[in-house]
């Protein structure tokens, strides 16, 4: 679990209870709010036009997105550090695909809070490509073992091939679609012309849809019950993106 998406920044506590106060297990009186309903300001609140936040939400959609399309994530995997526990290297492999497939996946991470330099032993020659942006490097039999700086905190994925099932076009387009005013109790628009929208409950039923509206069109929601959707926007050119909606 996610709590509330890590360093999108929840200032709650992990043990806040539905009234607002912390229990925990370690607690003098017994109790356990691990698992009480939180608030959500994440949605309501905008926190994907804050661009950290956005980066960080979008970061983890594409590794989501990986490891669910790339069938080297179905492979094998080792786990070794750099000298150090702070600096510390995943593979992820598939040695039966072809090397025109993405069949090798080396991950340098730094656990540290001072930047610091990670050998990544990248395990032959070749094009290794920055899997995040698929941004291409070539990496010879002398620089296989070269170090790469890593910010304090942070990671790098590096692969053999691009990742062919993300398209960073559509993260970045994507990434300026919002939904407004959100909560709402009669509309909601969106910042796109649109060839349809569709709004689902949370349990995957369909109960509104839409075809062919302008930019800031007003979708008349006034008859749906108080609660959670998830309205899914496609524009015209099939670009897709499902964004949360409170109607209040």
């Amino acid at each position: 679990m996610i709590w509330h998406f890590a360093d999108l920044g929840m200032q709650q506590s992990i043990y806040q209870c539905t009234d607002g106060t912390v229990n925990t297990e370690a607690d003098a009186t017994a109790g356990d709010c691990k698992l009480a309903t939180k608030q959500q300001p994440q949605w309501t609140g905008n926190w994907l036009g804050v661009a950290q936040r956005a980066q960080i939400y979008n970061d983890w959609s594409k590794m989501i997105k990986m490891k669910i399309n790339e069938p080297v994530f179905e492979g094998n995997y080792a786990i070794s550090i750099d000298g150090s526990n702070i600096r510390q290297r995943i593979y992820v492999y598939d040695d039966t695909m072809p090397t025109t497939q993405l069949k090798n996946v080396v991950i340098i991470a730094n656990f540290s809070v001072a930047a610091q330099s990670i050998n990544p032993s990248f395990p032959y020659a070749g094009t290794w490509y920055n899997l995040m942006d698929n941004t291409p490097m070539t990496i010879t039999a002398a620089t296989q073992t070269a170090t790469i700086s890593v910010p304090a905190g942070q990671f790098r994925i590096y692969g053999n091939q691009i990742a062919t099932s993300l398209n960073n076009d559509q993260f970045e387009i994507t990434d300026q679609i919002h939904l407004s005013p959100n909560p709402s109790s009669d509309y909601f628009t969106i910042n796109m012309a649109t060839s349809k929208v569709e709004v689902f409950s949370l349990t995957g039923q369909l109960v509104k849809s839409f075809a062919n509206q302008s930019e800031d069109y007003q979708y008349n929601i006034d008859d749906l019950n108080n609660g959670l959707y998830l309205v899914k926007a496609t524009d015209e050119n099939s670009r897709e993106k499902t964004m949360r909606f409170i109607k209040e």
